[in-house]
C-alpha cells in the first residue's frame, strides 16, 4: 500500500504542461525527405506551446490544440536527365502549426530526486498555418526557374505534397520529446526534530508511480511512494 499519494485534476495537469512547456529549449533536427522527385535535405526547429491537458487512463496524456512554432532550412538536390546534378537552396521557410499530441507518463530518478516525466509518442494531427501556403510560393517560385523542365516540375509541387513534407519535418522533431513536469519529490526527506540537538534522520521514498486514475467521475495525474527508513 503506497504511504504517499498525491493528485492533480486536468487543470492542474495542463498548468504542469504549460510550465514544463516554457522551460523546453528549441528542438533542432537535420534528416532529409521526399518532394516528388526531389530529395530534400533540411535542418528544422521547433517550440511548443499552450494547449489544453485531456487525462486518459492508464497512463496517458493529450495534449490538445497546441502551438508549435518551427522554422526549417531545405536543400532540394535531384539527378533529372535534362539538368543533372541539380540543387536548389538553401530555402527557409517557417510557420506555426496547430498539434495534438498524446504523451506516456512515468517517474524517473534523477540526481538523488524523482521527476515526473511526460513523453511524446506521437502528434496524431497538425494543421499548418498560412506559413505552408508561402512555403509553397517560395518552393514553386525556385523550382520554376530551373531551365527547360521548371514549370513541369513545379507543377507537380501542390500544396497537399508540401503539408506531408512538412508534416515527415515537424512530426519526428516531437516524437520522444520529454517533459518533465513541475513535480519533483526529493528521494531522501528529513524528519522533524522532536530537539535540536537530535540527529538528522531522513525517510527514502521508494517504487514512485505515476498513473492517471478516475476518481468521483473526474480523471486526475496521481502520484504515489512507498517509504523506507
Amino acid at each position: 500500500m503506497p504511504e504517499i499519494t498525491t493528485a492533480v485534476d486536468e487543470s492542474g495537469a495542463t498548468a504542469l504542461v504549460a510550465f514544463a512547456e516554457s522551460q523546453m529549449r528549441p528542438i533542432t533536427a537535420s534528416d532529409t525527405a521526399q518532394l516528388g522527385p526531389f530529395k530534400v535535405g533540411y535542418s528544422a526547429s521547433a517550440t511548443m506551446s499552450g494547449g489544453s491537458v485531456d487525462l486518459r487512463t492508464p497512463d496517458r496524456i493529450r495534449i490538445a490544440d497546441f502551438q508549435v512554432h518551427w522554422s526549417a532550412r531545405l536543400t532540394l538536390s535531384a539527378d533529372l536527365p535534362l539538368v543533372p546534378d541539380l540543387v536548389i537552396g538553401p530555402i527557409s521557410v517557417s510557420d506555426t502549426a496547430t498539434a495534438t499530441a498524446d504523451l506516456t507518463v512515468d517517474a524517473h530518478l534523477v540526481n538523488d530526486s524523482w521527476e515526473i516525466v511526460a513523453t511524446i509518442q506521437g502528434t496524431p494531427n497538425i494543421a499548418f498555418g498560412a506559413g505552408t501556403r508561402k512555403a509553397v510560393a517560395v518552393l514553386v517560385a525556385a523550382v520554376s526557374a530551373i531551365p527547360i523542365v521548371g514549370p513541369i516540375l513545379a507543377g507537380l509541387i501542390g500544396l497537399a505534397n508540401v503539408g506531408q513534407l512538412l508534416s515527415a519535418i515537424v512530426s519526428p522533431l516531437l516524437k520522444g520529446q520529454r517533459l518533465p513536469l513541475p513535480f519533483a519529490l526529493p528521494r531522501r526527506v528529513p524528519l522533524p526534530k522532536a530537539a535540536p540537538t537530535e540527529a538528522d534522520a531522513f525517510v527514502t521514498l521508494d517504487a514512485v508511480n505515476v498513473a492517471v486514475e478516475s476518481s468521483g467521475g473526474e480523471d486526475e495525474l496521481v502520484v504515489t511512494a512507498d517509504l523506507r527508513p
